[in-house]
């Protein structure tokens, strides 16, 4: 099973995620944050988060890859600066999520 890490502290769009993820034949975890991977007890194949409400930058640098969900052009900075392999900007590209889950679960 393909799980996908979804880091939202915000229950409606974690809820919202959550449902988006489980169309795509993943299985979805959802967590407000994560100190550490070890604690999740499975390795996810990729992570979901939207910089700035959810942070990542504590995880190894051998972490699953990261879709970034960015709202600005210092949003994309910073997910470039924590090197997320894909970036989409909310709201215009979030429908894309699938299709990218898909694409780096592959990899």
């Amino acid at each position: 099973m393909r799980h996908v890490l979804i880091i939202e502290p915000h229950d409606e769009l974690a809820s919202a995620f959550e449902q988006v993820v489980a169309s795509a034949d993943f299985h979805p975890i959802v967590r407000r944050h994560v100190d550490s991977l070890a604690d999740l007890g499975i390795t996810p194949t990729t992570i979901v988060v939207r910089i700035g409400h959810g942070d990542v930058s504590s995880l190894p640098p051998d972490r699953p890859p990261i879709v970034a969900i960015v709202s600005s052009d210092e949003d994309v900075v910073e997910a470039q600066r924590l090197r997320c392999e894909v970036v989409l900007r909310a709201p215009s590209e979030i429908r894309h999520l699938c299709e990218k889950l898909r694409a780096l679960s592959v990899l």
